[in-house]
């Protein structure tokens, strides 16, 4: 009889899970470690993504609220723009109606300048023909005035050259006479002299009297003259 050595069961149960260990070494580590590198980056994945939402989420969630506050700002400023465009209006309003009264009384200034300058003109020109007739009058006064003086002055001066003319008559007559008389003396002293030689000195006394009496009526005569040419 043979006599065989089969394995025990613990033996048996040790002898499989080797082989499957072995088998799952074999066929399934790389799989495994494929399927827990991929668990493993999905896992990784699906918290970046988690982390990215909750970013994105906190990211709208300021968003909206920046939006809200903004849309509150901007109704704020739409009222605040209705407000000055309402201002703004009636300050318009107003401002077209000053204008329009500032306008009127330009229009009213303007037209009483016109009639003052009219008036003014027709003061000027009415002035102007008296002011010019007071200037002929005038000046026909001081034509008449200028003549009856330079008459005036012609008829003294004509006045003046008569006494001249008369003062010269009475020297000239004056020297005739004191001639004739010297010529009276000389004669009396010549028929009583004896002497031509004193008969010749006399004769240049009276000559020298004579010219002295001469040069005594023209200097007269030049005094005159220029008393009356000034």
């Amino acid at each position: 009889m043979v006599q065989t050595n089969l394995p025990t069961k613990s033996e048996y149960e040790n002898a499989v899970n080797e082989l499957k260990k072995l088998n799952e070494d074999i066929f399934y580590g790389d799989l495994k470690e494929k399927m827990h590198s991929l668990e493993g980056r999905n896992k990784e994945l699906l918290e970046k993504a988690v982390t990215t939402v909750d970013t994105v989420s906190n990211e709208i969630a300021e968003f909206t609220r920046e939006l809200t506050v903004s849309a509150e700002n901007n109704r704020k400023f739409l009222e605040q723009n209705e407000a000055f465009f309402t201002l703004t209006k009636d300050d318009l309003a107003k401002t077209h109606e000053k204008l329009a009264t500032h306008v009127t009384a330009l229009l009213a200034m303007d037209n009483r300048l016109q009639q003052l300058q009219q008036s003014y003109k027709e003061m000027f020109h009415k002035h102007s023909e008296s002011i010019n007739s007071i200037l002929v009058v005038r000046e026909e006064a001081l034509i008449n005035k200028v003549v009856y003086q330079l008459e005036c002055l012609a008829q003294k001066q004509l006045a003046e050259l008569e006494l001249h003319k008369a003062e010269i008559e009475q020297l000239r007559e004056q020297m005739e006479s004191v001639s004739s008389h010297n010529q009276e003396t000389l004669q009396t002293l010549s028929n009583q002299m004896t002497s031509k030689q004193d008969l010749a000195k006399l004769e240049k006394r009276s000559a020298f009297k004579m010219n002295l009496l001469l040069g005594v009526v023209v200097v007269e005569a030049i005094l005159i003259g220029i008393k009356f040419f000034m």
